[in-house]
């Protein structure tokens, strides 16, 4: 690998789940001292996966690829933190991005640790000489083990099928939910949009 490239949009730092969003420069300097030739520093990338992550109704197996990941940076966290009685630094990781056919740096990030939740970092498998990204998840601290289901049928999600009640309301799309031993499909509805002030963690 020839270029090692950071992505600093992982140095979010955000007052609230859905607050204002703060891009500081901390971590330039770290990056650069790290001893490793042709850096180049980005001002904008992917957003950390503890953080926020696109919803997929569809899931897919990790990304496959035939580069060895290099070793996990040793971050130091900026002393720029979120105001909380339960704030945690949760460490960047290696993503591959597909345009430079390269590893990407995202990372680490501050974060209002959602209620009863606990951050299972993802990693990269090493398979019959290959690596495959297998991402983190909020895991709830009430369960004793993982449980590891097939995948979902395709999503039959087609949009809302009636009018929303108000403009106060958003779409949440239908999906596959596992249910004793098959999945069964759960339609979408309008719900009612949140104070933010009352967000809470489903």
């Amino acid at each position: 690998m020839n270029t090692t490239r950071h992505a600093l949009v992982a140095t979010i730092t955000a007052f609230s789940a859905w607050g204002t969003l703060l891009f500081p420069m901390v971590g330039i300097a770290q990056a650069q001292e790290q001893g490793q030739q042709e850096q180049e520093i980005l001002t904008r990338g992917p957003v950390h996966e503890a953080f926020a992550a696109s919803i997929n109704f569809e899931p897919q197996a990790g990304i496959l690829i035939d580069t060895q990941p290099p070793e996990l940076i040793d971050e130091l966290p900026p002393e720029q933190q979120l105001e909380g009685d339960n704030v945690s630094w949760i460490s960047g990781y290696w993503a591959w991005d597909e345009e430079q056919n390269d590893f990407l740096w995202i990372s680490g990030v501050w974060r209002n640790i959602p209620p009863d939740r606990e951050w299972v970092p993802g990693y990269w498998n090493e398979t019959e000489s290959r690596y495959q990204w297998v991402s983190g998840y909020w895991e709830d601290l009430g369960s004793t083990e993982v449980t590891y289901l097939p995948a979902p049928p395709k999503s039959v999600e087609a949009g809302p099928n009636v009018e929303a009640p108000s403009s106060n309301h958003s779409w949440i799309p239908g999906q596959w939910a596992w249910s004793e031993s098959r999945y069964r499909w759960s339609p979408g509805y309008w719900e009612p949009l949140r104070d933010r002030g009352n967000f809470s963690f489903r």
